[in-house]
């Protein structure tokens, strides 16, 4: 993994590299109902503690999405979600992104400003050639957000996650180097201009 002193910058965001202080926001994140899909593979008892380190819980990247005009002097006060990186265990150059932005900052252009600044750091710093995402087949407004951005559909994977007291359905979706490349690389150009 590249040195955690990385953070990316768009026309509204910042992405930061996961530090302990993170861990409040991912403790109320994981605890609250509205955010259970996002965590529901984890359905572990965990502590303040657990997700001061949950980078090596999870064997992944973790990146705290912070809103820039987000009235703060303090720069954890501006976290409006977190981003999770996680290699695939298979040799073919994958991971697995995980996106989690707080429901009253759920906005079409934050969600592609933070795709995009992960993407370029996934593809072009980490060498990655494909990203996966898996979503619950129910999220209909997730699946029209990813395919609209490009990701293809893979495959269904049944009875794959138990979120509320049922089993469901996941759908899995990826996007390669090439195509992200081809349709999002200039966009981080415009923004270190």
């Amino acid at each position: 993994m590249e040195s955690k002193l990385r953070r990316f910058e768009s026309k509204d965001l910042l992405l930061m590299p996961f530090t302990p202080e993170l861990g409040v926001h991912l403790l109320k994140w994981y605890y609250d109902l509205d955010y259970t899909n996002f965590f529901r593979h984890q359905v572990q008892v965990l502590r303040l503690e657990d997700f001061q380190r949950y980078e090596q819980l999870l064997g992944g990247q973790l990146f705290s999405i912070h809103k820039k005009d987000l009235d703060s002097s303090n720069i954890m006060d501006s976290v409006i979600g977190c981003v999770l990186v996680k290699p695939d265990n298979k040799s073919n150059r994958a991971c697995h992104v995980g996106m989690l932005i707080e429901k009253k900052h759920q906005q079409a252009s934050l969600c592609s400003q933070t795709s995009t600044l992960i993407g370029n750091y996934i593809y072009n710093s980490l060498g990655y050639k494909k990203i996966i995402m898996e979503i619950l087949e129910s999220h209909e407004t997730l699946k029209q957000i990813i395919t609209s951005h490009g990701f293809l559909y893979e495959g269904k994977f049944y009875n794959e996650a138990f979120v509320n007291g049922e089993w469901c359905n996941e759908l899995r979706y990826c996007m390669m180097d090439t195509y992200f490349n081809k349709h999002y690389k200039s966009r981080i150009q415009d923004w270190s201009k």
